[in-house]
């Protein structure tokens, strides 16, 4: 493989593990919209026909989200 081939190879590889990046974070802010349970089981209910792959990964950042929520709000009694 000569010099051009081997840096069309890694520019491309570096494009798209950029516009992976910048849709997984995409993704990421939307789903930040989802805040109450209520909201997320809704979507959850939605994406159940999507395609298996895009239907994990968002089942995946949802559960990550709602965590998160959970921890960051705490226990009703400390609350000031």
């Amino acid at each position: 493989m000569d010099v051009n081939a081997r840096r069309l190879v890694w520019t491309t590889g570096l494009t798209l593990r950029r516009a992976a990046w910048q849709r997984h974070h995409r993704l990421v802010r939307e789903l930040a919209d989802y805040r109450t349970p209520a909201e997320r089981d809704d979507l959850l209910a939605s994406i159940e026909r999507c395609p298996r792959a895009g239907r994990e990964e968002i089942r995946r950042l949802l559960m990550r989200t709602a965590a998160r929520a959970d921890a960051d709000r705490g226990p009703y009694h400390l609350r000031t």
